[in-house]
């Protein structure tokens, strides 16, 4: 992903309808790998970061599964540590007893 491309996307991504947020994140999705070299880029992250807390389940649940292999990577890098942070929150979350 071109570094330039990602502050546009990220305004997208906070921007955008549900619907238009969804085409967004599967447009993103459909590129190997490209969600963890977005979530290691200064505005990268914050695309990877909307994908995370304003899309759907279905969309969430894509962008974890395709995040959690690269953990490793995500380490490495100051913004990969904030999504490794959200991943977390976002798991804790599930795990907690309905009605809790």
């Amino acid at each position: 992903c071109d570094v330039r491309a990602a502050a546009p996307l990220a305004k997208a991504m906070l921007c955008a309808s549900d619907t238009d947020r969804a085409a967004l994140a599967q447009a993103l999705f459909a590129e190997k790998r490209l969600i963890t070299g977005l979530a290691c880029m200064r505005h990268g992250h914050m695309v990877v970061q909307g994908i995370l807390e304003l899309c759907d389940a279905p969309e969430r649940d894509e962008a974890i599964r395709q995040l959690t292999p690269d953990t490793e990577a995500l380490k490495k890098s100051r913004y990969g540590r904030t999504i490794i942070q959200t991943l977390s929150e976002l798991l804790q979350e599930a795990a907690a007893p309905a009605g809790g």
